[in-house]
């Protein structure tokens, strides 16, 4: 099985590999399943080496050249505004014949960097849409002065009217940057129409289970942040990813080993959700609307069609630049949940079989608003701020069937349960952002500052029933309501200062300070009557205050760039419940070191290596003691007392690019004290399952994951990416039983064709393997989409088609196991939906963004050029 998806992973991407390595690989293949993992290991690294042996020797008869030793660097800017342009053309050519040499492209701040030129004479042409060219002459690069500066190069606008201009370059649906990797919203046509967990799905290495749980590379345990920062909204996890509208993202990034900049929060790494910005010249805007079809759900009902709209615009002058956007999305979807447990009892020595069916129809109205300006305050200051408002309403329907049977599967006792709740939840985030440049560009100090709050109260009322053995009520129904209120705010504040320093080398330091209070709030009553007086009432209140600051020095020799780097935290937490007299206090001091190696080889080739210690703190829902009482036979209660889990992260890669195909290799290994752990535990008697959190001693992950990327045909590109990991999981400080290891990952595929009559067609699939836990495992789950977009009246209106797990495959289920029981659950959402979208973009045109044909490759295949 594994050797055969290797291979279908190599024939989509399409590398041409040479003969000696066609050779390697398939002396190799056949005897990956039977090796150890550690050989495994050790057989990736030496046919690793092998590789980089063979695409590190010259051509045949290629002797004696003067070594690609050079560098040619700069800064391109707006002559008026003195602002960086991005993807700025950078072509360098001889000076005798005017043949070009080599070329790149700028980055989001203007700079670029050319690497691996030899020594001889050279001019340099700078080309944009909408702006002049520019040229640099006499550049003279000689072995014992192989670098030049070409200093800050000015564009001016061009007269042209952008309109005449036809663009055809665009965006990669999938990016691999020089520290993360980026999917870009706007490209993906399946997942128009739906939320941010939509589009996750689509994200290579990145798997969703039926509760929009997140997982990556083997890790659940994954930071979300929305525009770079953690917001209100953001950690309320899997929550959150529902409450934004597609149609309001303009891209997801991944980084999976983040320098001491960031946050050390988070297992696996970061999930960034860039939120739209126009940053186009003049007045634009566009508009999209949408509808998605209703299905039936399992029990027989039909749910009702879904809605989305969405609206961005901006006015931006040299000066000034404001923006805002706003989307709307109706969600109507069904869930169905079937559960058995085999309870186990040792006197007398039977059993007896729990089973509990799940039905539920879930409505969502979601409307997401932005504002903000940016403002050019002269030539070295830049002021950016931005308010954000998310509004969410819903409702849930949900009704349970409980049976219980004995040891000869005959029928004993059947129980109902009847909920519907209603949701209302808001969230604010106000964020301010400074930048001062000074005369050297590569000098800056930038100071940012958040403020978010959310308000989320839901209302449940829950109807009881017995029935009798034929399934028929029995006695009258009672009634039971509950509510439930959380607040939390989170202010945050941040300055950074990078300093250049001579021979190509900089540091960088900076302070930030976050403050976050949590309440949560639980009132119950036995009577369904709203206006009865809650019987019991209890709260939960979080404090958490962090302190941090960082340095790190990067430096450049030649090929080599490294980054060494030290955070150290200070975290001061209060955890207070009503039911408890004291407080449990929980301060902790951390340092958390990080490096980074790049080294830049012959033909287009990069080795990269990182090491990061991280760490990753409870959730608000495992720290509530508040215990969870809407299903009473599966009850959910936190751990106030639980500590941080703390990561020690490893990455090696190695990436080629050939002229149509790329290929990135990652080895991963990650090393985790104090996991955080969901532990069962059954009364049998009651036949109550509980939940609750702990800390286990230790996990290991080690694994590889291969991205490839390749143009089948000029009208049809592919990315593949094969994710595998071995997962060790040490529970032995609760239970023996719960040490368990096994083999885990995923695999996908994205296909996108550009077809006559401006057609595209996007199919994507994922399959994901069984992942192991303490308890047991998760099964694998498999899915299929497929999209079709058409553009008209030259590029400004577009109508899309997509349909979500075409052959209706996706569920989660899992199996666990402990001494006195066995249980097996299966969670199914509705995930076959079609969605059919039309988007009508208006206004002069985009100086900002557009790239010619003539630099696609660069954006498609090669990596962005920089330092860490």
């Amino acid at each position: 099985m594994w050797s055969a998806l290797f291979w279908q992973f190599i024939v989509v991407i399409n590398v041409p590999l040479s003969p000696q390595s066609q050779t390697t690989a398939v002396f190799y293949l056949p005897y990956l399943i039977k090796m150890k993992f550690l050989y495994f290991l050790a057989f990736l690294f030496l046919a690793f080496c092998t590789n980089l042996f063979i695409f590190a020797q010259p051509p045949a008869g290629v002797s004696g050249a003067m070594p690609a030793i050079g560098k040619i660097s700069g800064r391109v800017v707006d002559s008026n505004t003195k602002e960086g342009i991005e993807f700025a053309s950078i072509s360098v050519s001889n000076s005798s014949d005017n043949r070009i040499v080599t070329g790149g492209l700028t980055d989001a701040k203007g700079n670029f960097s050319i690497e691996q030129v030899p020594p001889g004479n050279y001019q340099l042409q700078v080309a944009f849409v909408g702006y002049k060219n520019n040229a640099v002459q006499n550049i003279s690069l000689k072995p014992n002065a192989p670098f030049f500066d070409a200093g800050t190069i000015l564009l001016q606008e061009s007269a042209t009217d952008l309109k005449t201009v036809e663009i055809t370059g665009e965006k990669a649906v999938f990016q691999n940057k020089i520290d993360r990797k980026v999917f870009n919203v706007d490209k993906n046509i399946v997942s128009q129409g739906g939320t941010a967990a939509d589009v996750l799905r689509q994200v290579p290495s990145v798997s969703m289970d039926a509760d929009n749980k997140m997982n990556f590379r083997g890790s659940e345990n994954v930071t979300i942040l929305i525009d770079g920062k953690p917001t209100s909204l953001s950690t309320n996890g899997s929550n959150a990813l529902e409450q934004i509208p597609s149609s309001s993202i303009e891209a997801i990034e991944i980084i999976s080993n983040p320098s001491a900049k960031f946050d050390p929060d988070g297992t696996s790494g970061i999930i960034n959700i860039v939120l739209k910005k126009n940053k186009q010249r003049g007045f634009n805007g566009s508009v999209t609307a949408g509808i998605g079809t209703g299905t039936t759900t399992p029990a027989g009902n039909l749910t009702a069609n879904k809605y989305n709209t969405a609206l961005n615009l901006n006015y931006r002058t040299k000066l000034f630049n404001l923006f805002g956007n706003y989307s709307y999305r109706r969600g109507n979807n069904w869930n169905f949940g079937d559960f058995r447990r085999t309870n186990i009892y040792t006197n007398p020595d039977t059993s007896n079989l729990f089973r509990q069916k799940l039905n539920s129809i879930n409505i969502n109205d979601i409307h997401l608003a932005k504002i903000g300006a940016d403002i050019y305050l002269n030539k070295q200051d830049f002021l950016s701020l931005s308010a954000t408002y998310t509004f969410n309403k819903g409702t849930s329907d949900q009704d349970i069937k409980y049976r219980i049977f004995d040891q000869a599967a005959i029928l004993e006792n059947v129980f109902g349960r009847d909920t519907y709740t209603d949701s209302d939840g808001q969230n604010v985030d106000f964020s301010l952002n400074f930048r001062h440049a000074f005369k050297n560009p590569k000098r800056e100090l930038t100071a940012d500052a958040l403020y978010s709050l959310s308000d989320k109260t839901d209302k449940s009322l829950f109807t009881n029933q017995a029935y009798d053995l034929n399934e028929q009520p029995n006695g009258n129904p009672n009634n039971q309501h509950s509510t439930t209120g959380n607040i939390n705010y989170i202010v945050s504040g941040q300055i950074d200062y990078v300093h250049p320093l001579k021979n190509n080398g900089k540091i960088e330091t900076g302070y930030k300070a976050t403050i976050r209070k949590i309440n949560n709030d639980f009132g119950a009553s036995l009577m369904g009557d709203w206006s009865v007086p809650d019987d019991s009432t209890s709260s939960f209140i979080f404090d958490e205050n962090i302190h941090s600051a960082y340095g790190s020095y990067t430096q450049t020799i030649k090929q080599l760039t490294f980054q060494v780097g030290l955070k150290a935290e200070q975290a001061f937490t209060t955890a207070t419940y009503s039911a408890e007299i004291n407080p449990y206090e929980n301060d902790y001091f951390n340092l958390f070191p990080s490096a980074f190696l790049l080294q830049k080889l012959p033909k287009n080739q990069e080795l990269k290596a990182s090491y990061s210690r991280r760490i990753n703190r409870p959730s608000v829902g495992s720290l509530n003691p508040i215990l969870d009482l809407s299903n009473p036979y599966l009850q959910f209660q936190g751990n106030p007392k639980l500590n941080p889990e703390y990561i020690n992260s490893f990455e090696a890669s190695h990436n080629k690019v050939w002229e149509k195909s790329s290929l990135n290799t990652t080895l991963y290994y990650r090393y985790t004290n104090d996991v955080i752990f969901r532990l069962i535990s059954v009364n049998n008697q009651e036949n109550i399952s509980s939940v609750t959190f702990v800390n286990l001693a230790k996990t290991q992950t080690y694994g590889v994951e291969l991205v490839g990327k390749t143009d089948i045909a000029k009208w049809w590109n592919a990315t593949a990416t094969f994710n595998f990991f071995r997962t060790r999981v040490d529970g032995t400080n609760f239970s023996s039983r719960y040490a368990n290891e096994d083999f885990g990952g995923s695999v996908r595929f994205l296909s996108n064709m550009n077809l006559p009559k401006a057609f595209n067609i996007q199919l994507s699939g994922s399959y994901s393997l069984p992942t192991v836990i303490a308890q047991g495992y998760i099964k694998p789950f498999t899915s299929v989409d497929i999209g079709l977009k058409k553009d008209f009246l030259k590029g400004k209106a577009n109508i899309s088609l997509g349909v979500t797990d075409i052959f209706n495959t996706m569920q989660f289920a899992i199996e666990t196991a402990d001494n006195n029981f066995e249980q097996q659950g299966k969670r199914k959402r509705e995930t076959r939906v079609g969605n059919l979208a039309f988007t009508y973009r208006f206004g002069q045109g985009d100086k900002d963004t557009p790239r010619k044909k003539a630099t696609k490759a660069n954006s498609d295949f090669k990596q962005e050029e920089g330092g860490f």
